[in-house]
């Protein structure tokens, strides 16, 4: 099952999927993208952290904590970086119904202009655990085709799931599969068997639905 406090859930507003099939880390996914572009696939990956000292994790991920305005800002691991990648980077305030954090956006500043691309990088902190990822949310020269706005929308639906309580609940995560779908009618939880050791839960509920998984 992995650790206490890896699981999560999201609101799945773009016919997703998500599943765990990987110690520790997750994934959410659709099979057609939310805007047209070509980077490729949409997808968001996620990464279970426990125990990690909150600052060592964001600092990883390309934030810090400001203390005095209670947000985080931008974090850079030296004079280089303060130069080269700062004016080119943002940082998004996330918050969710039980979690907190932020997303930062830095743009590629080397390679043939065509070709450079958007990266982003993510925490999101409950408790003492944090999920947190990386990835490329658009390319420089197709700003139509930016998933950055459906990234920010599935990040900020993402809750963790109390897995403490509850051994019917964990038991059904265990078994369930990785799609996620809605329901024809009503409201139930109902766990999709893909193999015994997929990691996602569907719950299926009105419109839109949600999906969880344990990061096992």
């Amino acid at each position: 099952m992995g650790q206490p406090g890896c699981a999560i859930s999201v609101v799945n507003y773009f016919d997703g999927h998500l599943a765990s099939r990987m110690k520790m880390t997750a994934g959410y996914w659709t099979d057609t993208p939310p805007v047209q572009s070509t980077l490729g696939d949409f997808g968001i990956r996620f990464k279970c952290r426990i125990g990690q000292q909150f600052d060592d994790a964001a600092q990883t991920y390309g934030a810090q904590w400001d203390e005095g305005k209670r947000v985080w800002k931008l974090h850079d691991e030296d004079a280089s970086d303060r130069k080269l990648l700062l004016p080119g980077s943002r940082i998004y305030q996330l918050k969710s119904s039980n979690a907190t954090g932020f997303l930062r956006t830095t743009d590629e500043v080397s390679g043939d202009e065509d070709q450079r691309v958007r990266f982003y990088s993510f925490c999101l902190f409950h408790e003492k655990t944090a999920v947190c990822g990386e990835g490329q949310s658009m390319k420089l020269e197709e700003p139509k085709g930016n998933y950055l706005p459906a990234i920010l929308r599935i990040l900020r639906s993402v809750s963790f799931v109390d897995d403490r309580k509850g051994g019917d609940q964990r038991r059904r995560m265990a078994m369930a599969g990785s799609t996620c779908r809605r329901p024809t009618c009503g409201s139930i939880a109902m766990p999709i068997s893909r193999s015994g050791r997929d990691g996602a839960l569907l719950r299926m509920t009105q419109r839109p639905t949600v999906c969880a998984t344990h990061l096992r």
